[in-house]
């Protein structure tokens, strides 16, 4: 039972790192668009 619960927090935890990875990535493509735009305009 213990560790049916810990098994269910680890996949928690794995796929919330996934999700803020794929934000991280999201961002990283946005900033580079805004800063491209600054230095190309």
């Amino acid at each position: 039972m213990q560790q049916a619960k810990r098994d269910l927090e680890l996949e928690a935890a794995r796929a919330e790192a996934a999700r803020l990875g794929e934000a991280l990535k999201e961002m990283a493509v946005k900033l580079m668009l805004i800063e491209g735009k600054g230095r190309w305009g």
